[in-house]
């Protein structure tokens, strides 16, 4: 036993040393991420604009990871200018190994015009006169809060986006131009919201995720149960529905409703109760409901405060918690409990979230319509 370890062990090594000896910029990704407790995964846009070896790439700003990055897709050796030098000389000698040398901002005039220079834009001054071709890079997603428990995201998004310069422009400019169009590129490239959640849900489990005033607490992992029952009774019932009112009080059964309304990518309309009728009907005929969520317990606490809302939703579908609730039988209650338990976060989100467009609106709210018809806020 001991004699298979040892020998995996050496194999082991082995390979690692020929990895590095045949790919070293591998290798320091490999270890970028691992030291970061990190996975990435990298989109680059227009890499054609970068269409020379030797010249000056002006960038929104420079960290080691999107040198490393841009030294892997386009094998150049580079210089790279940073404000904050690597402070431990072995990391330094990694990236020199790798073909990429670090500087400060004090060297920028000594580069020789040799492989790619990259520096922010506000560093142009201390070029000297040169006629080297440039281009610019924008990078989204380069910095982030540290992550120890990565297992359950999905990769982190880093876009790198190239463009040519332009020479009746200035530099910041032209960046500040080219940011807008890559960080609407780079949101289309992250997990929606309710991924997030998930993803955030499987990692705090058993620690408190909602609560509300009547006493009502639920963990993450209950949270995430309660979701995933209350959306497969909706499902059904909200086939042919894209916007879905909800009538209830902030409370952890509110809270349900409204998360799966969204795993099932559907708009929440959330009303206003304490309106008048007049703009309760508006409201609901300006969002096109034909269907509304709401709670026995509760349309009868609003009728003993003076809001009798069910003169007012008449005409439209209700659906009441209570019948879901009691639609749910003890067993599936058990089975969903130990398949969101034990299920890895990818699973789930194949089983219980729809696909959400980022530019889906998520969710409607109304005013009181004191001062005329209510006005809908997306």
């Amino acid at each position: 036993m001991f004699d298979l370890l040892f020998w995996s062990l050496v194999a082991l090594c082995l390979a690692g040393i020929l990895f590095w000896v045949l790919a070293p910029s591998r290798m320091l990704w490999a270890l970028y991420q691992w030291q970061k407790s990190t996975l990435y995964r990298c989109i680059v846009k227009n890499l054609d604009a970068l269409d020379f070896k030797d010249g000056i790439v002006f960038a929104s700003s420079v960290s080691p990871l999107q040198v490393l990055l841009l030294h892997i897709h386009t094998k150049a050796p580079i210089t790279a200018v940073v404000d904050e030098p690597i402070a431990l000389n072995w990391i330094k000698r990694l990236f020199w190994r790798c073909g990429i040398n670090i500087i400060d901002p004090d060297h920028i005039a000594h580069f020789d015009g040799k492989g790619l220079l990259v520096m922010q834009a506000h560093h142009q001054s201390r070029l000297p006169e040169h006629h080297y071709p440039c281009a610019l890079m924008y990078a989204c997603g380069v910095n982030h809060l540290p992550q120890k428990h990565f297992i359950h995201f999905d990769r982190r998004v880093v876009h790198l986006s190239f463009e040519a310069c332009e020479s009746n422009l200035p530099l910041i400019q032209q960046l500040s131009k080219m940011g807008v169009g890559a960080w609407h590129e780079y949101m289309d490239h992250l997990p929606d919201m309710m991924q997030r959640w998930l993803m955030q849900s499987k990692l705090s489990k058993n620690r408190l995720c909602v609560a509300d005033s009547t006493g009502a607490a639920l963990s993450a992992l209950r949270t995430m149960v309660g979701v995933f029952l209350f959306r497969g009774a909706l499902k059904k019932l909200l086939k042919d529905q894209s916007h879905v009112a909800l009538c209830l009080p902030t409370s952890v059964a509110g809270s349900l409703s409204l998360l799966s309304l969204w795993s099932l990518a559907k708009t929440a309309v959330q009303l206003n109760y304490t309106s008048s009728h007049e703009a309760l009907i508006n409201a609901l005929e300006q969002a096109g409901i034909k269907k509304i969520i709401t709670s026995y317990r509760f349309m009868e606490k609003l009728k003993q405060k003076g809001f009798d809302v069910a003169e007012v939703f008449k005409d439209y579908e209700l659906i009441f918690l209570e019948d879901i609730k009691r639609g749910i039988s003890p067993l599936k209650k058990i089975l969903t409990l130990a398949f969101t338990a034990i299920a890895p976060t990818a699973l789930l989100k194949r089983c219980y979230l729809k696909t959400i467009d980022q530019n889906q609106i998520a969710t409607i709210l109304f005013s009181s319509g004191s001062e005329g018809a209510p006005k809908g806020v997306q």
